[in-house]
């Protein structure tokens, strides 16, 4: 069984959220990702399962051929 996350879509660099300003002005803020770094994280840490195993294993995730796991 696949996880959701597997082959997803790269996220954006960043996006313009729009909304109205305290006197009811047009405000235009770009939010950036790029301070992080897309991967995946799905095996990152440990002690989830009931063996100690990580979140992927404990869930019986297949994450081979997914592209984030590198």
């Amino acid at each position: 069984m696949n996880p959701p996350c597997w082959n997803r879509a790269s996220y954006l660099p960043s996006r313009v959220r729009v909304g109205l300003g305290e006197t009811g002005e047009r405000v235009e803020v770009e939010l950036r990702n790029d301070w992080f770094v897309d991967r995946c994280a799905v095996k990152d840490g440990r002690g989830i399962g009931p063996n100690g195993e990580n979140y992927a294993v404990a869930h019986g995730y297949q994450c081979e051929g997914c592209r984030w796991n590198v």
